[in-house]
């Protein structure tokens, strides 16, 4: 929940108004889809997530694990304590790029 907060925040700030949400957490995506969060020490981020989401656009989409790729290989990096914006794929990381394409080209990526 605290990744989708995040990303909402940065939504905003870069003016976006139409979102859609992935998260391969189940019960996060039926928590927003129904409007109620049933975990009571998640209710500070739940509460600060419902007031981001107000005036946005937004559809929340169950996303598989295997088709997470690309948002863990970002979670690794900020894990390592990297902190970068990427403006483009230009920008990318070569792994990325190829994670990216991918699934742009609708072909699965397979972990192993």
């Amino acid at each position: 929940m605290k990744a989708i907060l995040d990303g909402i925040r940065l939504c905003k700030r870069l003016h976006l108004i139409n979102v859609i949400i992935e998260s391969d957490s189940h019960i996060v995506v039926d928590w927003l889809c129904k409007g109620k969060c049933s975990v009571w020490y998640l209710w500070d981020f739940w509460e600060a997530l419902r007031k981001e989401l107000e005036g946005l656009n937004f559809v929340v989409v169950h996303q598989l694990r295997e088709g997470n790729s690309a948002a863990d290989f970002l979670a690794r990096e900020g894990e390592m304590g990297l902190n970068v914006t990427y403006n483009g794929n230009q920008d990318f990381p070569r792994y990325l790029k190829g994670i990216v394409r991918l699934d742009f080209l609708g072909i699965p990526y397979l972990r192993c």
